[in-house]
């Protein structure tokens, strides 16, 4: 989801006198707005109930909340056949301005969606009549079968954006079977078990080594990458800087060199960035945050929380074998360039595999590729992605069985120079469409700061 007004501005909007002034001072300080129909961009005709649909579904929210008063369909009607208009000819700020003035309404609410696989993307834009400006964007996205939940989450945006005020159920989790939504992130239950992590194969890494059991508890998993569209969100609501915004970095989440829509994964946030991200969407769904900032010690998880946070180590590998199962790869045990976007003929990439050709240069939209068997998108390739674990090459040597949470600072810096062997960095896994580290037991030592090609997913404790 996307917003982009801050909430001083949008309360600066004019207030439209009500009609009937037998409704008192309070009907008439109303804000009054006009939705259109919206517009079908793929032209599919099983959509098309959509057209009205959507606007309907967010006229409807907003008339019960009482604080907002919506131009009537008719009236809309009449004034677009006059400026000969359809309720979906609206197309750019001014002509929206232009209909708004003609119906007397502060804002004009116009918006499309588009359907592609199972996904469909929704986005809608409010325009102040008075300027012409877009003064709120919003986007969401998720399965087709879950449209309506998608309506209701624009819906409770905008008015959460128009007044200020927390919609009852943006806090609430949507609990559907085995799959959640919250703030409009889609996660997958991950029932816990014991597996056997590691390189089961012979053929990985020294640092994939020994083979050890481990025994993870149930957690909810994000079923894709976080988006730069739901990064987007977290940023405006809060304010946040990611490192390399407050170093002058050339190279940003919203400019990483190449181009990317709000579906894509969010690259170029560092681990302290992901963690900000957790802490922020926990107290968005009223949980605890699992993060805490110490002047002495940087970002510190407390694992007694209930909250989001990254995956460990052992949660994100036992989640891309699907429960721990002996595959190599989240689809099995033999490399499919079909699969997954990763470096290929396609790719800049030094590692680039010329033998395929997944027709993405960088990041592709999260879900474009078949999920694994639990249901979990990109868990090999598109890019890499962040774990809460320090990486320590030796690990696995030592780690307990239930519940690894990685080595502590501490562990890493005892009885080594910063010239040692040991050098304190994150863990990241899945490989991404830079590089080539796929394999489900593959670990790869990262810096803070991440990169281009570095995004996350979250994880959600059950308890």
């Amino acid at each position: 989801i996307k917003m982009s007004i801050p909430r001083e501005s949008i309360r600066n909007i004019e207030y439209e006198p009500g009609e009937e002034q037998v409704k008192g001072l309070e009907e008439s300080k109303r804000l009054v707005i006009a939705v259109v129909d919206f517009t079908n961009v793929g032209k599919d005709p099983q959509l098309e109930g959509l057209v009205k649909g959507i606007p309907e579904s967010v006229t409807t929210y907003l008339g019960k909340k009482g604080k907002v008063r919506i131009v009537e369909r008719s009236r809309l009607e009449a004034a677009l056949k006059e400026l000969q208009l359809g309720m979906t000819g609206i197309v750019d700020e001014e002509t929206a301005a232009r209909v708004g003035k003609a119906v007397g309404a502060s804002a004009i609410m116009v918006g499309s969606f588009l359907k592609i696989g199972d996904l469909i993307r929704i986005n809608a834009r409010l325009i102040d009549v008075q300027t012409g400006e877009v003064i709120m964007a919003d986007q969401v996205q998720g399965r087709f079968e879950e449209v309506f939940g998608l309506m209701d989450q624009v819906a409770e945006r905008i008015w959460e954006k128009l007044t200020g005020e927390k919609a009852e159920t943006s806090k609430s989790i949507v609990e559907q079977g085995r799959e959640k939504v919250v703030e409009g992130i889609e996660l997958v239950f991950v029932e816990g078990g014991s597996f056997r992590m590691g390189d089961l194969w012979g053929d990985g890494e020294d640092d994939e080594r020994p083979v050890h059991l481990v025994r993870v508890d149930d957690f909810w998993m994000s079923k894709y990458e976080i988006t730069v569209g739901q990064f987007k969100r977290f940023v405006e609501d809060t304010g946040a800087q990611t490192l390399a915004e407050k170093e002058g970095d050339s190279v940003t989440w919203l400019s990483p060199g190449f181009v990317q829509d709000d579906s894509h994964p969010v690259v170029c946030v560092s681990w302290y960035g992901a963690a900000a991200f957790c802490n922020w969407l926990s107290r968005q769904a009223g949980l605890e945050e699992v993060y805490a900032l110490h002047d002495d010690k940087g970002v510190e998880a407390d694992f007694s929380k209930v909250g989001f946070r990254l995956p460990t180590e052992a949660e994100w590998e036992y989640a891309a074998r699907s429960g721990g199962k002996v595959i190599k790869y989240p689809w099995g045990n033999k490399f499919d360039g079909t699969k997954l976007n990763f470096a290929d003929k396609s790719s800049e990439s030094d590692f680039a595999d010329k033998r395929w050709d997944d027709g993405y240069k960088y990041t592709s939209p999260v879900g474009s590729f078949p999920p694994n068997e639990l249901g979990l998108y990109d868990m090999a390739g598109n890019v890499s992605e962040w774990c809460n674990d320090w990486y320590d090459e030796n690990y696995y040597s030592r780690s307990p069985i239930n519940n690894p949470t990685g080595p502590s600072v501490e562990e890493l810096l005892q009885g080594n120079s910063l010239l040692g062997s040991v050098i304190c960095g994150k863990v990241v896994r899945g490989g991404s469409y830079m590089f080539p580290s796929y394999r489900t037991t593959d670990r790869v030592l990262s810096g803070i700061g991440g990169g281009s090609d570095t995004g996350f997913r979250i994880v959600l404790p059950v308890r």
